[in-house]
């Protein structure tokens, strides 16, 4: 048992996989999930008989615990329980069952997202493409070795076995068209082990390439220009740009991100972790 509160975990909606109609991050479920929860606790406080539950619900929310990589500051996130933690604290119980298990954010993710597929209330065709399209943007669909995990093993990992593969296939072939076609289309490559990371950076060096030779092109053009001001004007946007390429590329944090979502997953598993609480 763990206090309640935020000093203890976070309800973080990086990892609670159910969408939205626009498809944004989820939010609970106040129609349907949080009356019938926050019920089942209010009963369980009135019960005063002998053979009351140590505990209204029978499993545990379960916690990653998680480590940011630029403070090395440690804290635990839901990824299985969302609406049981908050029923319990919006009926104001102090103390909470959890089990808590240190991971990456690739991780974390890969168990938020399939815990909400095998718990609460079934999903929705539109929360499931919902989910599939996240996976696949935060880099969820890929395995530590490097290699891509087949629509099978998306299926049955990280959607809880709830889908069939055809209905995969068909799901991401329609939210994400562009990578369906380069990894799983009729003339996509396999991508074996380690090969993943390394398609990465070459995709990336690609693009900085072609940036390169526009940025090349476009000051030939202008030292031909034969306006001195024009001239001027643009090779000192040039001279800011470069600048702030130079201090971004700076800040970043060369090393394996496990993964990277609008919120921060860049997150570590350390063995030395301690417990927070």
């Amino acid at each position: 048992m763990v206090p309640n509160n935020a000093n203890s975990f976070d309800l973080d909606p990086v990892f609670q996989f159910r969408g939205t109609a626009d498809g944004s991050f989820a939010t609970l479920d106040e129609d349907r999930n949080m009356p019938r929860l926050r019920s089942v606790v209010r009963a369980w406080l009135e019960d005063s008989s002998e053979n009351k539950k140590p505990y209204p619900f029978k499993d545990p929310v379960k916690l990653a615990r998680l480590q940011n990589k630029k403070t090395g500051v440690k804290h635990c996130k839901v990824i299985d329980g969302f609406h049981r933690a908050e029923a319990l604290r919006r009926e104001n119980v102090t103390t909470i069952a959890v089990e808590i298990e240190d991971m990456s954010g690739k991780e974390a993710a890969q168990r938020a997202a399939k815990a909400n597929q095998m718990h609460g209330l079934p999903a929705s065709p539109k929360e499931n493409a919902n989910t599939i399209k996240r996976l696949i943007e935060g880099g969820a669909v890929w395995k530590k070795d490097g290699s891509l995990m087949t629509l099978r093993e998306i299926a049955n990992d990280l959607m809880g076995g709830t889908l069939t593969e055809q209905t995969m296939r068909n799901t991401v072939k329609r939210v994400a068209p562009d990578f369906y076609r380069q990894h799983y289309g009729r003339d996509a490559q396999p991508i074996q082990a380690g090969e993943g990371k390394r398609a990465k950076r070459e995709e990336y060096d690609n693009e900085a390439r072609a940036i390169f030779d526009a940025l090349r092109l476009l000051v030939d053009r202008m030292s031909r220009d034969s306006d001195r001001w024009h001239r001027e004007e643009s090779a000192a946007t040039i001279g800011k740009l470069l600048d702030e390429t130079r201090e971004k590329l700076a800040e970043i944090q060369f090393g394996e991100d496990e993964f990277s979502r609008p919120l921060d997953l860049n997150t570590d598993q350390d063995e030395d972790t301690e417990q927070p609480f």
